[in-house]
């Protein structure tokens, strides 16, 4: 099914829909579906500068569905994707762009394994970035949940920080409010009380401890 808009779908032995909107004289976007000669599914807004969305109404999803095998792949700015998500920039344009709701709200990327393939992911590790309200500021956090369990209640969240770097560049581990470039906290070691130990693997309690540190 096609019109003349379209060019025929452009190319022999491709099978698919064409259309575009007129008014007025002018034609709005050429758009299509189709069945490729290459064996490619595509949908395609042929009109520079034109947009192409996909929407669904509130409640809703919108998932694209691989193989059963976990084989299918999905290319954004490539067509010959190497990874299940293939995200291709184009110069220096950001590749990944993860934006919360609000200043005040936090943007994440969560982590986890399945029990089994298709039983859902209850994720334990994220990158967290925590708004702050200021500017749209943020402070860095890694977070890592703990619990034996895969219920819906073992997601990470920031209660589950184990490092953060706040908006001045200071790094955290042990504690979400870093006093010094690098702060570590000792509260979570309380067999030992260390905050760090370097030592060399060779070495014991017994024989002489060159820690493998030196300051200058």
């Amino acid at each position: 099914i096609t019109n003349t808009s379209t060019g025929g779908l452009e190319g022999a032995y491709r099978t698919g829909i064409g259309f575009s909107h007129t008014y007025g004289g002018a034609t709005d976007g050429n758009a299509r579906i189709q069945k490729s000669n290459d064996g490619r599914f595509l949908f395609e807004n042929q009109e520079s500068g034109k947009d192409m969305g996909f929407y669904v109404a509130s409640g809703g999803d919108f998932y694209f569905n691989t193989n059963a095998d976990g084989s299918g792949r999905v290319g954004i700015g490539t067509t010959s994707p190497s990874s299940l998500l293939h995200v291709a920039a184009f110069g220096n344009a950001a590749s990944l762009i993860v934006e919360a709701g609000a200043e005040n709200l936090d943007a994440a990327l969560y982590l986890g394994t399945s029990y089994a393939w298709g039983q859902g992911c209850y994720a334990k590790a994220a990158i967290i970035a925590e708004g702050l309200n200021t500017w749209s500021r943020n402070k860095m956090h890694f977070c890592l949940e703990d619990t034996e369990s895969n219920g819906a209640g073992a997601v990470v969240d920031l209660a589950d920080s184990k490092m953060c770097i706040t908006k001045e560049g200071k790094v955290g581990i042990g504690t979400t409010s870093p006093s010094y470039p690098l702060h570590i906290s000792s509260a979570h070691n309380s067999s030992t009380g260390m905050g760090l130990c370097i030592k060399n693997s060779g070495d014991n309690d017994t024989n002489d401890k060159r820690t493998g540190l030196r300051i200058e």
